[in-house]
C-alpha cells in the first residue's frame, strides 16, 4: 500500500487500497555455515589500512608479503596464536604511517606502505652479467631478496609488492641503498570506530580485542550488544580483563592479554557442539 497506509496487522485500516503480507518461504532450521574465521583490528608497521582476509595456509607461505614479517619472526606471535584454532583471519590495520623512501641516481624508491618496517627495505642496482646494456633491480627486507627485474632503464621497473620505483632515464648502480624516513602513527581515537564500521560489513563468529584501555573495551562491549540483541548477529567478543561486562556475548580473559588471540582462534575454530572448559 503507497502513500503512507501503514504496516498490515489486523482489519483495522481505513485507507483503500491493496495491502500485502509478505510472508518468506519456509527453511530448515539448524543450518550451520563453517566456522573458523576471526576479526581482529591490530596495530601494524605494514600493510593497507583496510580489511585483509587471510586464510591460515597463506599466513605460512605469505605473512612477509601481507605483515612484512614473516611467519616465525617475533611480530607475528599474535598472528600465529591466533591461528591455532582459526581458519581465516579478518585483520585491520588501525594505524597508518609514513612511506620510507630512497634515491638512486633518477630513481625514487618509495615503500608501499607506511611504517616503520619500510626502514628495512634496502635496493640493490647491479650490471646484468649476461647482457649488456641491462641491469638487475633487486628489492630486499632485511637480508632476504623479495623481488628482481632485469631491465634496461628506470621507465621499465614495475611495482613490486613492497615498493614502488618512479622516476626516468639511465639506472645507477649501487651496492645496497637503505630505504628511510618510514614512520607508524600511533592508533587515533577513531582507529577502532573505523575498524569496527568495517567489521559490520563482514562475516565472522569470533571479535577480539587485545588491548588495554577501557574505553575501547566499553566500545567493544556497545558494538557486540547491538549487533546481537538489535540485529540478530550472533558472535561472540573476547576482551581483556574485562569481566564487568557481564554479558553472554563478552568473553573476559583475565590471565594475560597475550591469550586473548589464542583464545579468540580456539572459540572460532570450536564446533557448535563443542565447549573449551578445562582446555589446556
Amino acid at each position: 500500500m503507497a502513500l503512507g497506509g501503514g504496516t498490515f496487522l489486523v482489519q483495522n485500516k481505513v485507507l483503500p487500497g491493496a495491502y500485502i503480507n509478505f510472508v518468506s518461504r519456509p527453511r530448515a532450521m539448524g543450518v550451520m555455515g563453517e566456522r573458523g574465521v576471526v576479526c581482529m583490528g591490530m596495530e601494524l608497521d605494514w600493510g593497507p589500512q583496510e580489511m585483509m582476509t587471510v586464510e591460515a595456509a597463506d599466513f605460512q607461505t605469505n605473512a612477509m608479503e601481507v605483515f612484512g614479517f614473516g611467519y616465525s619472526h617475533d611480530k607475528m606471535k599474535d598472528m600465529r596464536e591466533l591461528f591455532c584454532g582459526a581458519k581465516t583471519a579478518k585483520i585491520y590495520r588501525i594505524n597508518n604511517g609514513t612511506a620510507a623512501t630512497a634515491t638512486i641516481g633518477g630513481m625514487t624508491v618509495t615503500a608501499k606502505y607506511g611504517g616503520l618496517r619500510g626502514n628495512d627495505l634496502r635496493v640493490v642496482v647491479a650490471e646484468n652479467v649476461d647482457e649488456e646494456g641491462m641491469f638487475d633491480v633487486a628489492t630486499y627486507m632485511d637480508m632476504e631478496q623479495v623481488d628482481v627485474q632485469t631491465v634496461a632503464d628506470i621507465d621499465s621497473l614495475e611495482e613490486n609488492k613492497f615498493v614502488k620505483f618512479n622516476g626516468t632515464g639511465a639506472l645507477t648502480p649501487t651496492a645496497a641503498t637503505p630505504l628511510t624516513g618510514g614512520t607508524t602513527e600511533e592508533v587515533s581515537g577513531s582507529g577502532y570506530t573505523d575498524f569496527l564500521a568495517a567489521a559490520e560489513k563482514e562475516d565472522f563468529n569470533v571479535l577480539a580485542y587485545n588491548g588495554t584501555d577501557e574505553v575501547t573495551k566499553k566500545l567493544f562491549v556497545s558494538f557486540t550488544k547491538r549487533l546481537r540483541d538489535e540485529e540478530g548477529v550472533k558472535f561472540v567478543t573476547v576482551l581483556y580483563d574485562y569481566p564487568q561486562a557481564d554479558y553472554e556475548g563478552i568473553i573476559s580473559v583475565g590471565t594475560a592479554k597475550e591469550l586473548v588471540c589464542w583464545t579468540a582462534g580456539m572459540e572460532a575454530g570450536a564446533a557448535v557442539n563443542e565447549s573449551l572448559t578445562n582446555r589446556k
